[in-house]
C-alpha cells in the first residue's frame, strides 16, 4: 500500500477508469484504514488522515446507495457498520457530520427509528457540522422521532415526549423550514387519537394561525373542535371562522365552505345556551348577528325568526 497521498488518489483513479465496482470499493475500504491514524498509513499525517476518512466514506456510501436501490437489509446493515467505523478510526475528521448523517439514513432504511434520530443527533454535535447540515440532521431526528411515535401508533410516552423535542430542535435550527408544521401536527393527530388530548391541543395552539401551512389551518379547525366540546360558543365561531378563512386563501373553497358553517352553528348554539339561561334579549342580538353574519347558514331563516321571538319575549318588539 502508498506511503503518500498522491499514490493513493492514481489508485484510486487507475480502479474506478476501469469501471469494476467491486475493485473500487475494497481499494477504498483498504485505503480508508491504512490512513487511519495509528495506523500503519499513519506517517501521511493530516493530509493521509482527510484522505482515508473520505476513501472510507466514500465506500460506505457505495455499499449504502446499491444496498438501498436493490432494498437490501444485509448490505443496508453493512453501510451502517461502514460509517461506524469512519468515526471510530477518524473522530477528528471534517467529515464526521456526515458520517453520522449518512448512519442515520441508512438505520432509517432499517426501520431502526430510534438509532437513527441518536445518530442525526450526533451529527447536530460533531466535527464539521455546518449550519446547513445541521438543519438536515435535525429533520432527521425529528423524521425518525416521528417514525418511531408512529411504530407505537402514538400510544408511547417516551416516543411522543422524543418526537416534540426533536422537532422543536429542528424549529431552533431552522424556524421558516417548512417540513416543521407537519411534523407538528402528526404529532398533535397522534396524541389526539391516541388519548393524549392535553398533548393534543398544547400543539394545536402552538401551531395554530402562524404560518399559511395546512398544519396552521387544521390546527385552527381542531382548536375551534375543542372549543365547541367545551360549550366556548364564541371562541368556537373565532376559530372555525379563521380556518375557513385560510383555507379560503389557499384556494380550498369546500373546506372553506365546511369550516364557514361550522362557525355559524357554534355562534348558533351560543345564542341558544343564552335562551337556556334566561338572557332573551342577549339571545335574540346573538341570532340577528348569526343571520347577517352568515347569510349561507343552512339555519340562517330559523336564526331569523328566533331571534323576532327572543326580542318579543324580550320585551322588545
Amino acid at each position: 500500500l502508498p506511503e503518500n497521498v498522491q499514490l493513493a488518489r492514481r489508485i484510486l483513479a487507475a480502479w474506478d477508469a476501469r469501471g469494476r465496482a467491486a475493485e473500487s470499493l475494497e481499494a477504498r475500504l483498504d485505503l480508508g484504514r491504512w490512513f487511519a491514524p495509528g495506523g500503519r498509513g499513519a506517517a501521511g499525517g493530516d493530509q493521509g488522515s482527510a484522505f482515508g476518512a473520505h476513501a472510507l466514506l466514500e465506500a460506505a456510501f457505495l455499499v449504502h446507495e446499491d444496498a438501498r436501490a436493490k432494498q437490501d437489509n444485509a448490505g443496508l446493515d453493512r453501510a451502517v457498520g461502514l460509517y461506524r467505523e469512519v468515526e471510530r478510526l477518524y473522530p477528528a475528521s471534517d467529515s464526521l457530520a456526515l458520517a453520522y448523517s449518512s448512519e442515520g439514513e441508512a438505520l432509517f432504511d432499517l426501520a431502526r427509528f430510534g438509532e437513527a434520530a441518536e445518530a442525526h443527533g450526533r451529527a447536530l454535535t460533531a466535527t464539521g457540522a455546518t449550519p446547513e447540515r445541521r438543519r438536515e440532521a435535525a429533520f432527521g431526528a425529528a423524521l425518525a422521532r416521528e417514525r418511531a411515535a408512529a411504530a407505537v401508533a402514538y400510544r408511547g410516552v417516551e416516543e411522543k415526549d422524543a418526537l416534540g423535542h426533536a422537532i422543536e430542535r429542528l424549529e431552533s435550527e431552522a424556524p421558516k423550514d417548512p417540513r416543521v408544521p407537519p411534523l407538528w401536527l402528526s404529532l398533535a393527530l397522534g396524541s389526539r387519537d391516541h388519548d393524549d388530548p392535553a398533548r393534543a391541543r398544547r400543539v394545536f395552539e402552538h401551531v395554530a394561525g402562524r404560518d399559511t401551512s395546512e398544519a396552521s389551518r387544521r390546527s385552527q379547525a381542531e382548536l375551534g373542535r375543542i372549543a365547541l366540546s367545551e360549550n366556548r360558543w364564541l371562541d368556537g365561531e373565532q376559530q372555525y371562522a379563521a380556518a375557513a378563512a385560510a383555507y379560503g386563501t389557499a384556494g380550498d373553497g369546500a373546506e372553506q365552505a365546511r369550516l364557514t358553517e361550522l362557525a355559524a352553528s357554534s355562534r348558533f348554539k351560543g345564542a341558544e345556551d343564552q335562551m337556556a339561561h334566561g338572557d332573551t334579549l342577549g339571545a335574540a342580538g346573538t341570532f340577528a348577528t348569526v343571520a347577517g353574519r352568515y347569510p349561507k347558514f343552512a339555519r340562517s331563516d330559523v336564526a331569523v325568526y328566533r331571534a323576532g321571538l327572543a326580542s318579543l319575549a324580550g320585551g322588545k318588539p
